[in-house]
C-alpha cells in the first residue's frame, strides 16, 4: 500500500503541472490598469501573478483557458476607470457604493443586477457594448453624477426604480423608438442620438519649467491667443484663456494646443459627457511661449533674438515686443520680457528651460 502512494505521487505532479491551464492576458491587462488608478492597488491587494487567489473575481476555464465570469469589488474604496471591454465571458459585475467614475462593459454581458452599481456617487460614464440587454431594479440608483450612458438601443428591459437619483444622465442611442428613448422621456432624461459635442479646457502661460498648470483665478495669466487642434478643426482661445471644441463622445482624445509663439502640447484624455471641462479655470493647461529660436527650449538664445542694443545709450531695449501675441504691447509682456533678465549677470546669459 505504501508502495502505491509513493508512485502516485511521484506521477501526479507531472500530470497536475500539464494541466495548468493560463489565464486570458486581455483580462489580466485590463485588471493591471484598473489596479494602477490612484490607491486601488493598495486596497484591493491583487496578486495578478497569481489570479485564482483574487477573492473578488470568478474564473472559469473555457476553451483551454480561464476567464473571468464575474467581478465583486461592492463596498470598497476603489476609484477610477475600469475598462472590461476584453473580458469576453464576464457576465456579473457587481461595483455598488464604490467611488468609480468611469466603466465601459463587455459585449457578452446580457444583464446588470439591482445592486450592479447602486450607489455609485462618483459615476460618471457608463459605456454598454451588449446586443441585448435588461437593466434590474435600483442598479444605477443614487448614481447621482452619472451623465452618459452610451449605445443604449441595447436596452430591452429597466427595473423599478434603475435610475431613482440620477438627476439627468443623458441616454446615447441610434433608435428613437427604442426602450431607452421611451425611458429616457418618461423620466425627463436626455436622449441623443448626435455624439458630437462641445469639451472645453483653459490654457494659461507658463512662467516656470517646472509647472504644468496654471491657476488663473490666481494671478495667473491667459493664454487668449492659444487654440486647439483636433480632428474637427482648429479652436482658438478667448480673452479669458478658454477654448470651447467640438469632439465625438465615448472616444479617447489626442488633442495639440499651441499658439503664435508657442510649444506645442498635447493632452489626451476620454470624452465623458457634454460640456466635459478638460482642464478648469484653476487648473489650466501650462503653455510656453516664445520659443523664437524654436530650438524647443526657452534660453539666452531667445532673449538675443527679442533684446536690441540701443545706440549710444548702452542699454538694452526692453519694452517694444508683443510677447503675448495679442496685437499690442503692455505691461505684461514688459513683465514676461523680464523674466529673461538676472540681477546679477548680463540677461543674455540667463537661461530658461523648457518644460519638458
Amino acid at each position: 500500500m505504501f508502495t502505491i502512494v509513493l508512485v502516485l505521487t511521484l506521477i501526479n505532479p507531472i500530470a497536475a503541472f500539464a494541466s495548468i491551464t493560463a489565464y486570458s492576458d486581455n483580462e489580466i491587462g485590463a485588471l493591471n490598469k484598473f489596479l494602477s488608478y490612484g490607491n486601488n492597488e493598495e486596497i484591493l491587494d491583487w496578486d495578478l501573478t497569481n489570479p485564482d487567489s483574487i477573492n473578488e473575481i470568478v474564473w472559469e476555464e473555457i476553451d483551454g483557458e480561464n476567464h473571468m465570469v464575474e467581478i465583486n469589488v461592492s463596498n470598497m474604496s476603489i476609484t477610477g476607470k475600469i475598462d472590461l471591454s476584453s473580458c469576453l465571458y464576464l457576465d456579473s459585475v457587481y461595483f455598488s457604493n464604490t467611488d468609480i467614475q468611469e466603466v465601459i462593459l463587455p459585449s457578452n454581458i446580457t444583464s446588470l443586477s439591482n445592486t450592479a452599481f447602486y450607489n455609485c456617487h462618483e459615476l460618471e460614464y457608463v459605456e454598454l457594448n451588449s446586443t441585448t440587454l435588461t437593466i434590474g431594479s435600483n442598479t444605477f440608483r443614487n448614481c447621482n453624477n452619472l451623465k452618459t450612458l452610451l449605445n443604449t438601443d441595447s436596452i430591452t428591459s429597466i427595473g423599478a426604480n434603475a435610475f431613482n437619483g440620477c438627476v439627468r444622465p443623458t441616454f446615447y442611442g441610434n433608435n428613437v423608438s427604442s426602450v431607452a428613448k421611451s425611458y429616457a422621456a418618461e423620466k425627463h432624461f436626455s436622449f441623443s442620438t448626435n455624439r458630437i459635442v462641445s469639451e472645453y479646457c483653459y490654457i494659461g502661460i507658463m512662467t516656470s519649467s517646472n509647472i504644468d498648470f496654471v491657476d488663473l483665478t490666481n494671478s495667473g495669466t491667459a493664454y487668449h491667443t492659444g487654440y486647439l487642434t483636433n480632428q474637427y478643426g482648429t479652436f482658438y482661445a478667448d480673452e479669458n484663456g478658454r477654448i470651447d471644441y467640438f469632439t465625438s463622445i465615448g472616444t479617447n482624445n489626442t488633442a495639440v494646443i499651441s499658439g503664435t509663439t508657442a510649444f506645442d502640447r498635447e493632452i489626451v484624455y476620454d470624452v465623458l459627457y457634454n460640456n466635459y471641462s478638460v482642464s478648469s479655470e484653476n487648473h489650466a493647461i501650462g503653455i510656453i511661449v516664445c520659443d523664437y529660436v524654436d530650438d524647443e527650449v526657452i534660453n539666452a538664445k531667445d532673449y538675443a533674438s527679442l533684446s536690441r542694443y540701443v545706440i549710444g545709450s548702452n542699454q538694452y531695449e526692453e519694452y517694444c515686443y508683443d510677447i503675448d501675441g495679442d496685437g499690442e504691447i503692455t505691461d505684461i509682456d514688459k513683465a514676461y520680457f523680464q523674466e529673461f533678465f538676472s540681477a546679477t549677470s548680463h540677461p543674455a546669459l540667463t537661461l530658461y528651460t523648457s518644460w519638458r
